[in-house]
């Protein structure tokens, strides 16, 4: 039967000075729940320890270095270290981060969020203002790559509603541009008045804001977005021409059809053929 973490980590430290510790560490553990921040409060006082902390955090590194947020004991872990005002805690933090960017874990990713807000929330903890700073990059990266998700046809990691989550913890994730707001909105906007009201702007205003931002009518951008996207699906993908135009938005096969002849001065069956020359139909978008 496989151990648990609790029972790796008293093995592992039963000859030696640290596990007396260890036992009220496992108590505290045990006694947290993980969405009560309330019951963190054992853990921050045992995190105070300049002696064991350490040690505790070598072992963590070897034997959990990707805790897993379901498992409550692993969860409390992390907790645990995230107290530790320590270079070595942050590293071990910034790999989890790392690791769970890597398995696409949102959930880890946002648990990582929240759990940093309710700790440093008064300053209390400047080491995680690195944690901190990680966590907004990567998640205004994801912002950002969401319309080359769309062209990929991708479902992002993130939703826009994970976002709107992250950004009770993180607030400088608010604070982008009005590219980034259009980029975020435009793959689920079918006309630049929806494009315009998802950006939280009236119309006339937006399409001034868009020539000053992208040097070109919104409208002609979202053709020449969505041309890209075609091309993409049509010489990368075996999705069918049905499906294609599903994906992309059309209400029927022929208005893709118009679409690619108008637009791409192809059709579609003449583009999947010609994939060769995918970055001449690109261009003609």
């Amino acid at each position: 039967m496989e151990q648990t973490l609790n029972q790796i980590l008293m093995n592992k430290t039963r000859q030696t000075e640290l596990h007396g510790w260890m036992k009220k560490v496992e108590v505290a553990v045990q006694q947290t729940d993980v969405r009560n921040p309330v019951t963190w409060a054992a853990l921050e006082k045992l995190s105070w320890n300049e002696d064991k902390m350490p040690r505790l955090v070598k072992l963590l590194k070897e034997y959990c270095p990707c805790p897993s947020f379901e498992i409550p004991e692993e969860a409390a872990y992390l907790i645990l270290v995230a107290y530790h005002n320590d270079n070595d805690s942050l590293g071990y933090l910034l790999d989890i981060m790392k690791a769970y960017i890597k398995k696409k874990d949102r959930d880890g990713i946002l648990f990582l969020c929240r759990m940093q807000a309710v700790i440093n929330g008064n300053e209390d903890y400047p080491h995680l203002n690195g944690l901190y700073n990680e966590l907004t990059a990567y998640l205004l990266c994801c912002r950002r790559d969401r319309i080359n998700e769309y062209r990929r046809g991708e479902p992002p990691v993130f939703s826009e509603a994970d976002l709107h989550v992250a950004e009770k913890y993180l607030p400088h994730l608010k604070e982008y541009s009005f590219r980034d707001k259009v980029m975020v909105a435009f793959p689920t906007a079918k006309t630049v008045r929806e494009l315009a009201e998802k950006c939280g702007c009236a119309v006339n205003t937006f399409e001034r804001r868009f020539k000053e931002d992208f040097g070109t009518a919104p409208r002609k951008w979202m053709v020449e977005q969505k041309a890209k996207r075609v091309v993409t699906l049509l010489t990368r993908t075996d999705l069918s021409m049905k499906e294609i135009a599903s994906e992309c938005g059309f209400e029927s096969n022929s208005y893709f059809w118009d679409f690619c002849r108008r637009n791409l001065k192809a059709t579609p069956t003449q583009i999947r053929e010609g994939f060769g020359d995918e970055n001449k139909f690109a261009k003609q978008g």
